[in-house]
């Protein structure tokens, strides 16, 4: 992946450990940083999970397919800093994925990360099966597969027949 317009899906599972059942102002999110080499900034993208219930795991799905909860715009891209000037005026108010590939889609894409701000006073948000494109990412180890572990992996990257089948995969990534 180069470029924003090679981006065309993110998606991550998504659990609220506390809070007030919401999660709000933007959080949590993707920031997506983009530059052209003059100007540099992020583009933040709305991770859903208002209504997950607190200790309910969620897939959020492709995040650029997304609808605001706050008034059903399907504004969920906000592009912040160098990248936001007046020939672009709609920053800072939220953007569709078309409209933010319009202006962006040849900026280089920096990096990539979820964010977490404590908009509630006591979010604890946790994250798995971060998928980036085609790119999956997990955030298990083979500890995980200790005490029974091995048997919540219902989905890629198991199911495992046993205990030494997960460790294994953690181990040599087969």
């Amino acid at each position: 992946m180069a470029t924003f317009h090679d981006l065309t899906n993110l998606s991550t599972d998504v659990r609220l450990v506390s809070g007030a059942n919401s999660c709000a102002f933007g959080s949590p999110r993707f920031d997506v940083g983009v530059t052209n080499g003059t100007a540099s900034g992020d583009l933040f993208v709305t991770i859903p999970c208002d209504t997950v219930p607190v200790g309910t795991w969620s897939n959020s799905g492709n995040v650029f397919n997304c609808t605001d909860p706050l008034n059903g715009a399907p504004t969920c891209i906000f592009p912040s800093g160098g990248i936001c000037g007046s020939s672009v005026p709609i920053c800072y108010q939220g953007m569709t994925y078309a409209q933010a590939e319009g202006f962006y889609g040849s900026y280089t894409v920096t990096d990539i990360a979820i964010v977490v701000d404590p908009s509630n006073g006591a979010e604890d948000v946790q994250f798995d099966n971060t998928a980036i494109n085609n790119l999956l990412f997990t955030y298990e180890s083979k500890d995980t597969c200790m005490d029974g572990g091995w048997q919540q992996f219902t989905s890629p990257p198991g199911p495992f027949k046993n205990q030494g089948d997960c460790v294994s995969y953690f181990n040599n990534g087969k």
